[in-house]
């Protein structure tokens, strides 16, 4: 530059022009710089020059994707951590609540059974108790005794109370050979009545009587249970 500044300025003024222009292009960015190369090739250069650049966007998303992965695959190893915990609490009191059914279901089986044995012990009491009051009746009036003793028909309704059909004659020693005198009527009559007045008997129906043989009155009627001292 300073020789060309001793000589002529219009020369001078040509070389100064020709070093601002090579400095010029130096200077301008690889984009805005003329590129004679084909566009096939233009293309390839632009590619090669952007694909480290496209693997560091690649690296820096694999790369920013990891720490959530991390958490939530933390966060699922925490969960099943404690689904597992809380698993092996369960499965005891699990096991101890199908076993405390299974022991309600063998106490409610124990209580039935219990209350059944408990109903036949009770009506074979009652029966025994009605058979002993019977038989106490029988030996006040005396000349008198049972012949049968068999359940009857009873209405539809099953909570109905039992029915008992049962047959006795009485003997008239007055009259051996003949009719039975009117007192023997009223002696079974006075009977049947006194039965209705027994603790296990709520009911005497359908009574019968029978003067057909010489010396005995035959007999017949329906015990009604009482509902309270079941048969």
């Amino acid at each position: 530059v300073h020789a060309a500044a001793a000589g002529d300025p219009a020369a001078h003024a040509a070389t100064l022009a020709e070093l601002v222009g090579a400095a010029q292009i130096r200077l301008l960015d690889a984009a805005t710089a003329l590129n004679l190369l084909p566009p096939r090739l233009r293309q390839q250069e632009t590619s090669r020059r952007r694909q480290p650049w496209l693997v560091a966007a690649i690296a820096l998303t694999v790369a920013a994707l990891v720490p959530p992965l991390w958490h939530y695959r933390s966060l699922a190893l925490e969960t099943q951590r404690k689904s597992a915990e809380v698993a092996a609490v369960i499965a005891p009191l699990r096991a101890r609540e199908a076993q405390n059914r299974t022991n309600l279901q063998r106490l409610e089986e124990t209580r039935r059974q219990l209350a059944a044995l408990q109903s036949v012990h009770g009506r074979r009491g009652n029966w025994v108790g009605l058979l002993a009051d019977l038989q106490e009746r029988l030996v006040k009036v005396e000349d008198v005794w049972l012949e049968r003793m068999q359940l009857a028909p009873s209405p539809g309704d099953p909570g109905a109370p039992l029915r008992i059909a049962i047959s006795g004659r009485m003997l008239d020693k007055t009259n051996p050979l003949a009719n039975v005198s009117p007192d023997i009527y009223q002696r079974v009559t006075a009977l049947l009545g006194s039965i209705v007045d027994s603790p296990y008997v709520s009911a005497v129906e359908n009574e019968r009587f029978d003067n057909r043989q010489p010396g005995i009155l035959h007999f017949d009627f329906v015990l009604v249970a009482d509902p309270a001292r079941p048969l």
